[in-house]
């Protein structure tokens, strides 16, 4: 039990990335684009343009699906933008 308590602490960090939506989607695009960069860099342009862009795909497809299982295991639900008041 004193580990869990001591261990919830490290949740609020990402609590507060999965209530906030300019955080969350910053979560998935960064990975793609350094995906993006790696294999421009490593394989070439034309690597990305016809085998590449399946995996980048893939790996923005995988961080919503991680970051959407976030928040149903934290209990954070994604407030409207209608109902936020400008923040």
């Amino acid at each position: 039990m004193r580990a869990h308590d001591l261990l919830s602490g490290l949740w609020k960090p990402v609590d507060w990335m999965l209530s906030r939506k300019p955080m969350r989607e910053t979560a998935v695009v960064v990975p793609s684009a350094l995906l993006v960069i790696y294999i421009v860099q490593r394989d070439g342009l034309h690597v990305l343009l016809t085998e590449g862009w399946s995996w980048v795909t893939g790996c923005g497809i995988a961080t919503f699906g991680l970051i959407r299982w976030l928040q149903s295991l934290r209990g954070i639900e994604t407030a409207n933008s209608s109902s936020s008041n400008g923040r």
